[in-house]
């Protein structure tokens, strides 16, 4: 009786272990989960990514030196004393590795003027990211999967460069602080300069052509134009009390009426090939001017 009775209660025991395990295992499942994307994303890119299936990836064809993303990586799933029983596909935040299928919308980052990263969009789209001689760059890529596929990013900090297919019924605006562009279909080079408090948008084209345009800064307009009109009551008071000539009155009024009419009609311009333009601050884009003959892109370097 005894014997029936201990052997009862050892069956009902495993049993309920085995059951306590099964529940743990997908409790652990989950827990580690949302643990680890919870660790992955503590700096503030993502906190509670979940895969959907219908992720917009881009492809790490190339990376050198130490370039982190939000990339799809292979998760192992341990039951409830350590075993590794499965694995799953979750993007996680680390350093990126050649073949890397790496998720859009969240960002890019390089710290050294050596780290470099080549990600493919689709075939005839590459990005070409790096630091840039100051050190530090971050992009995001959002959006080009969606329907009308039109592409946004920000570019923070770095040098981005872009090969991009013509025929492709694509658009790109890529913005910061200073300015955006606008292109579909061209082959060109866009860093983020910064010295002080002073940032500095460069650009460079060597295919097709770019519509470049500086961020629109209310304040900033209407603080540049109130100070221009004040010159131009200075100037006519001057001319007034025969301070100034009226050759000096002609010119310099011209001048100022051109600043003024820049303040609007001079903040976007279409830069072509072989030209490069830059925003400075919250200036409007410089002139094009032509690039030195013998220059590459720099990612050719």
């Amino acid at each position: 009786m005894n014997t029936k009775f201990i052997t009862a209660l050892f069956i009902l025991i495993v049993i309920c272990i085995n059951n306590f395990c099964q529940t743990e295992k997908s409790i652990n499942f989950f827990a580690s989960v949302h643990d680890s994307l919870l660790f992955d994303g503590a700096d503030g890119i993502s906190t509670n990514l979940q895969m959907t299936g219908n992720e917009c990836l881009m492809k790490a064809i190339l990376v050198k030196g130490n370039v982190t993303g939000m990339a799809l990586t292979k998760v192992a799933v341990r039951n409830c004393i350590g075993e590794v029983i499965d694995s799953v596909i979750l993007p996680r935040k680390r350093l990126l590795k050649e073949g890397d299928m790496v998720l859009a919308g969240e960002p890019v980052s390089t710290e050294h003027s050596a780290d470099f990263v080549m990600l493919q969009l689709h075939e005839g789209e590459n990005l070409m990211f790096t630091s840039g001689k100051y050190g530090g760059g971050l992009i995001g890529v959002k959006d080009y999967c969606r329907f009308p596929p039109n592409i946004v990013m920000t570019l923070d900090a770095g040098k981005l460069g872009m090969k991009w297919n013509p025929l492709l019924p694509k658009s790109v605006t890529i913005c910061n602080e200073v300015g955006c562009l606008t292109i579909n279909g061209t082959e060109f080079s866009l860093e983020i300069v910064k010295e002080g408090d002073v940032t500095t948008e460069i650009l460079k084209v060597y295919e097709g052509s770019v519509v470049f345009e500086k961020k629109l800064n209310v304040a900033a307009d209407e603080k540049k134009r109130l100070d221009l009109t004040s010159q131009q009551t200075k100037l006519s008071e001057d001319f007034q009390n025969a301070k100034i000539s009226m050759e000096e009155f002609v010119k310099k009024s011209k001048e100022l009426q051109k600043e003024l009419r820049d303040i609007y009609d001079g903040r976007k311009i279409t830069v072509n090939a072989g030209f490069e333009s830059r925003i400075t601050g919250t200036d409007n884009p410089t002139e094009p001017v032509p690039l030195d003959a013998n220059e590459k892109p720099w990612w050719e370097e």
